[in-house]
């Protein structure tokens, strides 16, 4: 393989003014095939030549870009970059009696670019080379193959099948990433401190449910010893409060100087926010801490999952986000634990200690979020080409620029990426309204945050503290203790659905994971309704010691299934389903309902309950039902595909059957 300009075609041609083209045109990434000759716009001042294609020559030209698609045998005209040394003086191919191969039949893997063997099975067309015959035909699901394998580059390596969604798999198949490269484990550290943004929310998840119940909290700030008081519900949902306001901040703060400065802002307002809290003395200042920490949180929780999903390596983009809101139980089990230690210590340090200790993982991140990789797609639209490139081969190519994997995530990021979207201008929302295919992205993120939350899993443990006494489990700080486990069990559910995502794909662990959550309900219903009733001085107790042990039994058996099937999927999924263009915002959309949700939980649950005691449960039966009906139905399979591919699926017609269809690969194997 040589490096040269475009050799002039040997095809009819007229010359051309240098155009003026906007800057996704200008970056040539097309694939021709002119006279027998093989030739690769790499960018827009690099073309490869690869050696003559003779055999099974069917396909004049393929070129997904829409300007130059057309309806069936024609003349195409083709503006190409002429000279290495002006990019930009063009010239013009013309080829006479070609098709073009529709864009969802051969867009992303370029078969011309390792060596394959290759076959268009997607509404192929199928004639003569145009060297011989000027007719062609149209063949419905018939296969027209370009064959040629370049074995002094991958002499083991056959590939059958077709593209478009397999590109990942070819790509992967011709340099298999390793888990233990330097690159990968490069890459794992960067991914570390962004993980560390969800262990701060999952920190102060539990932390406060752990110290509200402690007698030197509530006497400091005068809160009623044994029952909630208005006050105390304010004091969780003033962090929600800055959570929901923090959601509109956290878009653009994200987008403007790139995910790792947005993930140091949220990290400087929960340092604020807990400095505040910890060294208050009343309880006004106590909600202000709350409300920055909020505010702080909202930017993390946008700009972390962001950064991870963009920065994994695609093979892995599953199990790596996935981890992501795992690692909320990273924080959550210390969030519990620290708290049942710290009870034992008298006055006003019982609960500040475990306060300041908030602060741990945001200063990690912000200690260490200098030192980490931008993310190649912030770096892509703000058209730093190069800087790009050189961190998907320093991360995902064991430093290789030309790797297969890097070259394909490379063009697919140059081909969907706009370097004048609306991540350039804080104020504008519209991208993620303006078209059909946005829009019904967006719907399956405000889905998703609102059935994350009303799945049923702070409810399902309401009767929790009955069931503990009803068992004999009187003690609070055993009560405590046994809470802590819960948060280990339900971390371990959280921990396999992520590494199984991949293989068994989002879908099908949602509906899965949903399915038996609506049976486990339903169980839990019934031991509510036969072992629940009101004691002599109005409140709920349990009546049998063994019906309590097998609803505290009922409850971490959700939590394992609950955390299986949503944990992993609460981050990732909405991240998948946004383009980059409108990501940082959508995932502060998707931040927004998601407080939403849980503010309506915070006020709305405990009234319910007190109002329908256990048939509140008939509710989540019916809901939880309704949700698998939901995600069968609407919510598109976003595994085993680039971020950039899944455009081309969310622009069909009907986004779940697309999503679905089995992918063209039929077969790599390794030739012996």
């Amino acid at each position: 393989m040589t490096t040269r300009p475009l050799s002039p075609p040997t095809s009819p041609r007229k010359r051309t003014k240098a155009m003026h083209l906007p800057s996704s045109q200008r970056i040539c990434h097309d694939w021709m095939v002119v006279q027998g000759n093989v030739h690769y716009a790499r960018d827009r001042a690099h073309f490869t030549t690869y050696r003559p294609v003779t055999a099974h020559l069917k396909n004049n030209i393929f070129n997904p870009m829409d300007e130059l698609e057309v309806a069936g045998i024609g003349t195409v005209e083709i503006p190409v970059v002429r000279s290495l040394d002006n990019p930009f003086d063009t010239h013009t191919i013309v080829l006479e009696n070609v098709l073009h191969i529709p864009e969802a039949v051969c867009n992303g893997f370029n078969p011309l670019l390792f060596g394959s063997s290759m076959s268009c099975t997607e509404t192929a067309w199928m004639g003569a080379d145009r060297e011989e015959l000027s007719e062609w035909t149209m063949a419905e699901k018939t296969a027209t193959s370009v064959s040629h394998v370049d074995e002094t580059d991958h002499p083991n390596v056959e590939i059958k099948g077709g593209v478009g969604d397999t590109a990942l798999a070819v790509a992967t198949s011709l340099q298999k990433p390793s888990l233990w490269s330097k690159s990968m484990l490069k890459l794992y550290g960067c991914i570390a401190v962004a993980m560390l943004n969800s262990c701060i929310n999952g920190y102060d998840g539990s932390l406060m449910g752990s110290i509200n119940s402690y007698a030197q909290y509530r006497d400091y700030f005068g809160f009623d010893p044994n029952n909630g008081t208005p006050s105390t519900g304010i004091v969780y949902a003033i962090y929600t409060i800055g959570n929901i306001v923090g959601s509109f901040v956290a878009g653009p703060a994200t987008d403007f100087k790139g995910r790792r400065v947005g993930m140091a802002l949220g990290s400087l307002f929960i340092i604020i926010g807990t400095i505040v809290q910890a060294t208050c003395h009343n309880i006004g200042g106590f909600m202000g801490g709350r409300f920055i920490l909020g505010f702080g949180v909202a930017i993390s929780a946008t700009a972390g999952p962001a950064y991870v999903s963009e920065m994994a390596h695609p093979a892995y983009r599953g199990a790596m986000t996935g981890l992501y809101n795992v690692l909320w139980f990273g924080g959550g089990i210390p969030g519990t634990f620290i708290p049942w230690r710290t009870s034992q210590i008298e006055g006003t340090m019982s609960w500040r200690i475990p306060i300041w200790l908030q602060m741990v993982f945001s200063g990690l991140v912000l200690i260490f979020v200098p030192f980490v990789a931008e993310s190649p797609r912030w770096l892509i639209s703000q058209d730093k080409h190069d800087a790009a490139l050189q961190v998907l081969a320093d991360y995902h190519g064991d430093g290789d620029r030309n790797a297969p994997i890097v070259q394909l995530e490379y063009r697919e990021m140059i081909e969907d990426i706009s370097q004048t979207g609306s991540d350039k201008r804080w104020w504008d929302y519209r991208e993620l309204f303006n078209t059909r295919e946005v829009r019904y992205r967006s719907m399956l993120v405000i889905i998703m945050a609102l059935f994350g939350q009303w799945t049923g899993n702070g409810p399902v443990s309401y009767y929790y503290p009955q069931m503990l006494r009803g068992a004999g489990i009187t003690d609070n700080n055993t009560q405590l203790m046994l809470q802590g486990v819960q948060n280990v069990v339900s971390f371990l559910g959280a921990v396999s659905g992520a590494l199984i995502t991949d293989k068994m794909g989002r879908r099908t662990q949602l509906l899965v994971s949903t399915s038996i959550v609506v049976v486990l309900f339903a169980i839990v219903t019934a031991l509510n309704a036969t072992n629940v009733v009101d004691g002599p001085d109005g409140t709920p107790i349990a009546k049998s010691a063994v019906a309590a042990r097998a609803q505290i039994a009922m409850i971490y058996l959700f939590g394992f299934v609950y955390s299986a099937g949503w944990t992993p999927n609460q981050a990732m999924y909405p991240v998948e389903c946004l383009r980059y263009e409108s990501r940082a915002k959508g995932m502060g959309m998707n931040n927004f309902f998601v407080n939403i949700a849980s503010f309506y939980n915070t006020f709305v649950t405990g009234i319910a309950f007190t109002q329908a005691g256990w048939k509140y449960y008939f509710l989540f039966i019916f809901w939880d039902t309704m949700e698998v009906i939901v995600i069968y139905f609407l919510f598109v399979e976003t595994s085993k595909r680039t971020l950039e591919e899944l455009t081309a699926i969310f622009q069909q017609k009907n986004p779940v059957k697309a999503s679905l269809k089995k992918q063209d690969l039929t077969e790599i194997e390794e030739m012996k």
